[in-house]
């Protein structure tokens, strides 16, 4: 019990919603109609995961902060508006990311039109990244190497399909028939520096490990890049300088093991 707390109480301290440095009291809120007790001050989408209520999302990791360096302001702030839930007395969808917990708060997370519009956001997601391996139905029982349809290697899923965020979310949400199919943008694919290779085709701009990189390790040796592609500008979290080394890179591995 006492180390179910320990880890509870690390969790919010790591997520608290936006602009929050202290947490209040524990208060009650809803979600799906269920009531559960989280601090003020921490994010709804770490109180509901904390009581065991999924809410899809992929910028957000529970050992990191909100983003407080997701880019400039003209760049977007690398949200995956997934995390989307309906606020009792507001009209319009809220992020469960940014939304901080108050007392008495009523929410739902898995409605029809939620759904919808996750489908939407998840879609736009999906035709930047190779997806074809989700809607494959031999998909389970594949090596990842071959390719029974003949799909080119570029367009499959990678050898961690099986612990995937990417695929975990799309289960959930579904992925709409609108999908764009997946075309490689001819990123930079970087395999001659130390520890790990970067393959910049397959960032989905979450910028998790820019907040890992920048808020949480303090090193600040990545950004945002913004580059035209044939299928529009495209965005992804690159170096600072030409190499990591050259960047300041400690090579901690901390963006490794936050990405999804």
């Amino acid at each position: 019990m006492q180390a179910e707390q320990t880890s509870v109480i690390k969790w919010w301290k790591a997520s608290r919603a936006m602009d929050t440095t202290e947490f209040g009291p524990l208060v009650e809120l809803t979600i799906d109609g269920k009531v559960i007790e989280a601090p003020l001050g921490a994010s709804v989408l770490n109180a509901a995961c904390a009581a065991g209520i999924y809410i899809p999302a992929l910028c957000a990791h529970p050992d990191l902060p909100p983003a407080q360096q997701r880019g400039c302001a003209d760049q977007g702030d690398g949200g995956c508006n997934l995390c989307l839930i309906e606020i009792q007395g507001v009209p319009s969808p809220g992020k469960a990311c940014s939304t901080a917990v108050s007392a008495g708060l009523v929410l739902r997370t898995n409605t029809s039109e939620l759904q919808k519009v996750r489908q939407d956001n998840l879609a736009k997601i999906l035709g930047s990244h190779p997806h074809v391996c989700l809607v494959c139905p031999q998909r389970d029982g594949c090596s990842r190497t071959q390719c029974s349809y003949g799909n080119p290697p570029e367009t499959r899923c990678c050898s961690i399909f099986s612990s995937c965020e990417l695929r975990k979310v799309s289960d959930f949400i579904g992925i709409p028939n609108t999908t764009p199919p997946y075309k490689p943008a001819q990123l930079p694919i970087i395999t001659d520096e130390p520890f790990f290779d970067r393959n910049y085709n397959l960032c989905i701009d979450c910028r998790r490990c820019l907040v890992a990189c920048n808020d949480v390790r303090g090193v600040g040796c990545l950004e945002v890049k913004e580059v035209q592609t044939a299928q529009g500008v495209r965005r992804y979290v690159g170096s600072i300088a030409e190499t990591l080394l050259e960047s300041g890179c400690k090579f901690c591995q901390a963006c490794v093991s936050v990405c999804p």
